[in-house]
């Protein structure tokens, strides 16, 4: 079960939807990839076996989306529902109905943030959460998780880097950097900016290229007003989405993410994985520990003068650059995408070979022990 931006977006949530659909197609399982959404679409990339199904427009919007996938999976009768986000788990209100069916909760990010921003989700999940393994992308966010759900078995298995024959070529400097993720409110995009202003002056010939699907299109505006308003309009180039991240990648000197949190960011280990060296925040979650500082990367401080300082030292050391840059290309080679499906393929195996006992019995035994 994806969100609804599965139809028609981009991101690293749709990346892994689709990629774990191909895999579990591709090993002999029958696979329906579901949204809700009110937009017409079909992934990209998505394998034709897949069952593709928008439980909106199959219905006409005729149903909420509970009773969509309710009756959906009454229908299908499926060994194994995996939920992407929280918020889809608790809008799907499976009742006790559905016990006997395993689930998977992923989380595509920092948890506690899920329920700090929607403060009665935590409530909802609760009371619903039933026969589920909770998946994170780094150990680390175990300890975010709520208690209710810690008590329970929680996995982790990090998102994967494609790999790939391109490489930064050092020798030749391009006075060019990038940040290559989405474009929204936790991103970021302002203190790169700001950065920019600070360095613009002594670096005339430096630039930040900035790709990405942003939020709306009242966001971006607000972003390119920042930048004249710093006088910065020329040096800050926002560039779109790109169809072949590695491709575009190799034409930069090292990426820039400002992000306030992230989980495990596709687009942080595709820079990685052509060996272009990060500037991050020190306080984001996630990225600080996929960045090294000062091996394969720089962590730095929230505010531009600390952010800028860290873009100036590569900036001006091309040394520097190479070095965290082939420290970074190897570092994510780990995250290899036949260690990603051997580890999906394996959970999703373990849970439908070992369902639990039938509701209904379980109740039966709870009565014995009580007699």
């Amino acid at each position: 079960m994806a969100q609804p931006e599965v139809t028609n977006g981009v991101g690293g949530a749709i990346a892994v939807f689709v990629s774990m659909c191909n895999l579990f197609v591709k090993n002999g399982y029958d696979v329906y990839g579901l949204c809700y959404s009110k937009t017409e679409g079909t992934p990209k990339g998505l394998d034709s076996g897949v069952g593709f199904v928008n439980l909106y427009m199959q219905n006409h919007g005729t149903m909420g989306f509970a009773d969509a996938f309710q009756q959906f999976t009454r229908t299908q009768k499926p060994d194994l529902i995996i939920f992407s986000f929280h918020y889809l788990y608790i809008d799907a209100k499976l009742g006790h109905e559905f016990d006997d069916i395993p689930r998977i909760l992923m989380f595509q990010s920092r948890p506690d943030y899920y329920f700090e921003y929607v403060h009665h989700s935590l409530k909802h999940l609760r009371r619903l959460y039933r026969n589920t393994v909770s998946h994170v992308l780094l150990d680390s966010f175990k300890t975010l998780l709520p208690g209710f759900i810690k008590r329970h078995r929680v996995v982790t298995i990090p998102n994967y880097a494609k790999q790939t024959d391109l490489a930064v070529d050092y020798s030749v400097q391009k006075n060019k950097c990038v940040f290559f993720s989405r474009i929204d409110r936790w991103k970021g995009v302002e203190l790169i900016i700001d950065s920019m202003a600070l360095l613009a002056g002594d670096y005339p010939q430096w630039s930040v290229d900035i790709y990405g699907q942003a939020e709306s299109e009242q966001f971006l505006d607000g972003l390119k007003e920042r930048a004249a308003k710093k006088g910065v309009q020329d040096r800050i180039n926002f560039m779109g989405v790109s169809d072949n991240p590695y491709e575009t990648l190799v034409n930069y000197d090292f990426c820039v993410f400002p992000s306030v949190f992230e989980g495990f960011s596709l687009g942080l280990v595709e820079a990685m994985a052509v060996g272009l060296p990060c500037v991050g925040r020190l306080s984001c979650s996630g990225l600080n520990e996929m960045v090294i500082d000062g091996v394969n990367g720089l962590l730095c401080g929230d505010n531009p003068q600390d952010f800028s300082n860290g873009m100036r030292l590569l900036m001006t050391n091309s040394d520097q650059r190479a070095r965290m840059g082939r420290n970074a290309r190897t570092y994510v080679s780990q995250f290899s995408l036949a260690l990603f499906e051997q580890r999906w393929l394996g959970l999703a195996d373990e849970l439908i070979r070992h369902k639990p006992l039938p509701t209904d019995f379980l109740a039966d035994v709870k009565q014995i022990v009580r007699i």
